[in-house]
């Protein structure tokens, strides 16, 4: 649900209006935004989808739907990306998303990072052993 939605209904309650009677929304009324929930972008396999280091990525593929809002949380917690890089896959998700035709999957740039550029955080290796540090 929008945040101009939501504040419509809390407004109607808050009010004590009649659900019965009531319209709280218009034919043009957006209610759910459809582009606020993305899919990881270690959706696809074990394979880093940039061209960067390492060359697999931790607990992929990844077939988890997220906020945009918690994306980069989700990105440092689970795949263990650094944070500014994690900020810099978001905000490459959100311009590619911007650009790409609705219900498409999002294209991102395998040239985010440099070629020897780490996006992972080093921990321990007994957690996926086929990650190349």
């Amino acid at each position: 649900m929008t945040a101009r939605s939501a504040y419509k209904v809390c407004k109607a309650v808050l009010k004590q209006r009649d659900p019965v009677i009531t319209v709280l929304f218009g034919q043009e009324d957006t209610l759910y935004n459809k582009s606020f929930h993305i899919a990881c972008p270690f959706n696809e396999d074990s394979k880093n989808p940039f061209d960067c280091q390492p060359k697999y990525i931790l607990k992929a593929p990844c077939s988890s739907i997220i906020s945009r809002l918690d994306m980069p949380r989700h990105l440092r917690d689970v795949h263990h990306v650094y944070r500014a890089c994690a900020l810099k896959i978001v905000a490459e998700m959100r311009r590619c998303s911007k650009n790409s035709e609705k219900n498409k999957h999002i294209k991102l740039n395998r040239t985010l990072f440099d070629k020897h550029e780490n996006i992972i955080e080093i921990t321990d290796a007994k957690i996926n052993p086929q990650v190349n540090f």
